[in-house]
């Protein structure tokens, strides 16, 4: 956690904050017992990859989020994300109706997109240098954590001007980095008429012996999604805050077990009634949440898929 806590603040909060601010935020890696003693009256949670502490978030039960950092070889991985989400379930399982932080100046284009409000800008004194954060407040809704992260629906149509503005961009950008994957747009937003959380979803097909390549040239310019889903012919990424709607990135092996997300897209297209079904579905589950939600669309999915004609 020292170390964790340490290179965060020097390496990532860099962009924000001078050198001398930096060494009077986090003059040197603290001992195990300050540790003890900082997080003594917090409760804490670790994420870990593998055997390594790749982030841990502290908070108190009033609501107040004190620490969330991330190690810098795991940021934009999904870390501080999950790490949050976890703490405002507890916290909403308790009855907290408010979560507040005092953001770093870094933190606050993330925390904005979890949801979270700008109240004000502040001064704080740390080691005899000022150093300004921010104030932000989040409403927790109640009634658990599937109910806390309820998912909102939408019609694709509705989304047709910053999908089309997010695909050429992004398009173009991919197109650059790996020349010799095939482009897709795909998921909810490629089918007329599909209700959608509002996410945009693209599809890279590449060729086995360009596979782990591809992923290597991602893995340097977006953040790396859902790693526990990865196999050898399947990766994904995205970056939820570059775009107008939050951006997926699939890469699948062309002609492999994974690739079946154009037979999905082209399969609701071409068929309105089987669309109808799968669009009540979505909306009977999207008050459950994420966990929910997901797995009703994996079963309703997997039956397509298993008719499949091969």
């Amino acid at each position: 956690m020292a170390r964790a806590f340490h290179d965060s603040v020097r390496q990532v909060a860099r962009q924000d904050y001078t050198e001398d601010q930096l060494r009077a935020w986090s003059p040197e890696i603290l001992s195990p017992e300050h540790w003890q003693r900082r997080t003594a009256n917090l409760e804490v949670r670790v994420a870990l990859m593998g055997e390594a502490l790749a982030g841990f978030i502290g908070f108190t039960l009033a609501g107040y989020i004190d620490l969330l950092f991330t190690r810098p070889e795991f940021v934009r991985q999904g870390v501080a994300k999950t790490l949050l989400r976890e703490a405002e379930d507890a916290l909403t399982k308790l009855g907290v109706t408010t979560a507040w932080t005092e953001a770093s100046l870094t933190a606050r284009r993330f925390f904005e997109a979890m949801g979270y409000r700008f109240v004000r800008e502040q001064t704080v004194c740390c080691g005899g240098v000022e150093l300004r954060n921010c104030r932000m407040e989040k409403t927790l809704t109640q009634g658990g954590a599937a109910s806390a992260r309820s998912i909102t629906l939408k019609r694709s149509e509705t989304l047709a001007p910053q999908v089309g503005r997010i695909l050429e961009s992004v398009s173009a950008r991919l197109r650059r980095l790996v020349p010799d994957a095939e482009f897709h747009h795909i998921g909810a937003t490629a089918i007329p008429g599909s209700l959608t959380k509002g996410d945009l979803d693209v599809l890279l097909l590449v060729s086995p012996a360009r596979f782990q390549a591809t992923v290597d040239v991602l893995r340097q310019h977006f953040v790396v999604k859902q790693p526990m889903n990865w196999t050898s012919e399947f990766a994904s990424f995205g970056d939820d805050l570059g775009y107008e709607l939050p951006l997926g990135i699939q890469v699948v092996v062309k002609d492999s077990s994974a690739d079946f997300l154009l037979f999905l897209r082209d399969y609701f297209v071409a068929n309105p009634d089987a669309l109808a079904e799968y669009n009540r579905l979505k909306s009977a589950h999207a008050q459950e949440g994420p966990e929910g939600y997901w797995k009703a669309k994996d079963a309703f999915l997997a039956k397509i898929l298993a008719a499949r004609p091969r």
